[in-house]
C-alpha cells in the first residue's frame, strides 16, 4: 500500500485513518492543525474516526482491576477497533515537557497493549512474532507535534538541542513500529 502524498488519493482498501486528538484547547494551534488535517483527509475521500480524549474524558490511568471492569475494557476494545479499521493512523499533539500529553501518552498505553499491537503470537506457530510484525502491521501512522518554542531552539545549537535530542521515544512510542506500523 504506497502512502498518500499530501494526504492525496486514499489507497483503495480501508480509507479510515482514526485521530486521537490531545490539544485540549479547540482554538489552539494544535487544535486549527487537528481541524486542517481532518478537513484535508475528508476532502480527499478518507473518513476519519476521531477520538477526542477530553470529550470522553478518557483515564489515562492503567489500573490493576481493568481487566475485571468490563466499561474499561469496552472502551479500550473500541479504540483498538478504530486501529484494526485504519490505513493511517495520525497522532497530533503538542510537545509538552518534552514528551506526549499525558492523556494521549494513557491512551497510547492502554490500547497499544500486550497481545494486541505488539507481542502478538504467530498463528502458524505460536511464537511471538519480530520487531515490526505486530498487531497494527501494514498501516502507515504519521506523527504531527507541535512546539511553543522559538524554532532556533529546537536545533542541534539551540538551547533543548534538536527534536530528536529531546523526544527521541516519539518515534518509537508514538508510532509503534515495534507494533508494525
Amino acid at each position: 500500500m504506497d502512502a498518500p502524498a499530501r494526504f492525496g488519493t486514499p489507497p483503495p482498501c480501508r480509507r479510515t485513518s482514526p485521530r486521537p486528538p490531545a490539544p485540549p484547547r479547540p482554538g489552539s494551534l494544535s487544535g486549527r492543525l487537528r481541524d486542517a488535517g481532518v478537513a484535508a483527509l475528508r476532502e480527499n475521500g478518507w473518513d476519519v474516526a476521531e477520538s477526542d480524549l477530553y470529550q470522553m474524558r478518557w483515564d489515562p490511568l492503567l489500573r490493576a482491576g481493568d481487566a475485571d471492569a468490563p466499561e474499561r475494557v469496552e472502551e479500550v476494545r473500541a479504540e483498538q477497533r478504530k486501529l484494526l479499521a485504519a490505513d493511517l493512523v495520525v497522532l497530533q499533539f503538542p510537545l509538552w515537557w518534552y514528551g506526549m500529553p499525558a492523556i494521549l501518552k494513557g491512551w497510547v498505553d492502554r490500547v497499544f497493549e500486550s497481545g494486541f499491537a505488539y507481542h502478538v503470537p504467530d498463528p502458524e506457530t505460536g511464537r511471538m512474532l519480530k520487531y515490526g510484525r505486530g498487531g497494527l502491521e501494514g498501516r502507515r501512522a504519521l506523527v504531527v507535534v507541535t512546539a511553543g518554542d522559538r524554532a532556533g531552539s529546537l536545533s542541534p545549537r539551540g538551547i533543548s538541542g534538536s527534536i530528536d535530542d529531546v523526544s527521541p521515544g516519539l518515534e518509537g512510542i508514538a508510532a509503534h513500529r515495534r507494533c508494525g506500523v
